[in-house]
C-alpha cells in the first residue's frame, strides 16, 4: 500500500482534537502532492476508506481527488465516473463551496 494512502487512514482511525487533526490532514495533503498521486492510488484510497467506512474529508477531495478525477475524466475514463458517484457528497460541496457547476465534460 502507498505510504500517504497508509498515512490517511491512520489519521483517520487515530483520535484527535478538532485542532490537530486539520493540521495534520494540511500536512499530509502536502505529502501526497510531493508524492504526485495517481489514478491507481485515488483507486486504492476509495476501496480502503469503503473497507473501513471511513469519510472522505473536504480538504483531501478538494486539493487532490477532485484534481486527479477530473483529469481522468476529461480522457474518457469510465472507472472514474464511478469514482466521482461515490463521492458524490464531496462533489457537491466543492460545488456550492466555489459556487460552480462546471461540468466535467468529454
Amino acid at each position: 500500500m502507498k505510504e500517504t494512502v497508509k498515512k490517511y487512514i491512520d489519521l483517520e482511525l487515530t483520535a484527535l482534537t478538532r485542532e490537530e487533526r486539520p493540521k495534520l490532514l494540511l500536512s499530509l495533503i502536502e505529502e501526497i502532492e510531493e508524492d504526485g498521486w495517481s489514478f491507481t492510488d485515488l483507486l486504492l484510497l476509495i476501496k480502503e476508506t469503503e473497507k473501513r467506512s471511513i469519510w472522505v474529508r473536504q480538504p483531501l477531495f478538494e486539493k487532490t481527488i477532485y484534481p486527479i478525477l477530473k483529469s481522468e475524466i476529461e480522457n474518457q475514463n469510465i472507472e472514474a465516473i464511478k469514482v466521482l458517484i461515490k463521492l458524490e457528497a464531496n462533489l457537491g460541496a466543492y460545488q456550492r463551496k466555489f459556487k460552480t457547476d462546471e461540468p466535467l465534460t468529454w
